[in-house]
């Protein structure tokens, strides 16, 4: 059973309508993994049309291990895939009630700040009678308006590929650590919306990925938390 090893991955997929037709009349290479087309719909009119512009594989470096993590440079053949540890197996299913996932050994209590109004939506995802997959869905409102924190655990094989996203500078990307546990950073360009993640693997393997519209700096206070709190 595999999965994608992505929440929040910096890749800007192509959106297109029925009504596009096939020559484009302008393109737009913007750089890194998103090349922007201007094409005519069946109207006469101009559409936008984004798809990746994948680099040519010779190209792009091999993948390096680094602690627990496998670095993908966008564009690698070989792709970005995970798999669950263990090799679970058994019908899939999932559950919301709050009482069956607090109980589960992969849920941990999420601390935000006080002046934050939180609600929250819990799932486990089971193969089995193995629970493979525990989210935790926070929303959040602020003086600033109202956002979301997405919280995934689960266990996969290691080293767990993530991608290194392309030079175009829509996501930033660093290898890390949360209170001496290794971690991986995608944060938002200075200019762009917020939109970050904190993935971080713990010694027995466990991976926590926290994703969201929050200030960096708050994401890693709540990472921060989780890790004491299972001291």
């Amino acid at each position: 059973m595999t999965k994608r090893g992505g929440i929040l991955v910096a890749a800007v997929l192509g959106l297109s309508t029925a009504l596009t037709a096939a020559v484009a009349t302008d393109t737009l290479d913007l750089g890194g993994p998103t090349k922007t087309e201007i094409r005519e719909t069946e109207d006469g009119l101009p559409e936008t049309y984004s798809e990746p512009n994948f680099p040519d594989p010779a190209t792009v470096p091999s993948p390096v291990v680094e602690g627990p993590f496998r670095i993908v440079s966008f564009g690698w053949p070989g792709g970005v895939e995970n798999a669950y540890a263990g090799s679970p197996s058994g019908p899939k299913s999932q559950t919301t009630d709050e009482e069956s996932v607090k109980n589960d050994d992969l849920y941990v209590e999420i601390s935000v700040p006080p002046e934050l109004s939180v609600s929250r939506r819990l799932s486990a995802t089971r193969l089995g009678d193995s629970t493979v997959e525990l989210r935790i869905s926070l929303a959040i409102k602020s003086d600033q308006g109202q956002t979301g924190i997405e919280i995934v655990r689960w266990r996969p094989v290691l080293p767990f590929n993530v991608e290194r996203p392309g030079d175009n500078g829509e996501r930033l990307f660093e290898i890390g650590t949360v209170a001496g546990v290794p971690a991986v950073f995608y944060t938002s360009p200075p200019k762009g919306p917020t939109d970050n993640s904190i993935w971080f693997i713990q010694e027995d393997g466990l991976l926590t990925q926290l994703s969201g519209g929050v200030p960096f700096d708050d994401l890693m206070k709540i990472a921060e938390k989780i890790l004491s709190s299972e001291d």
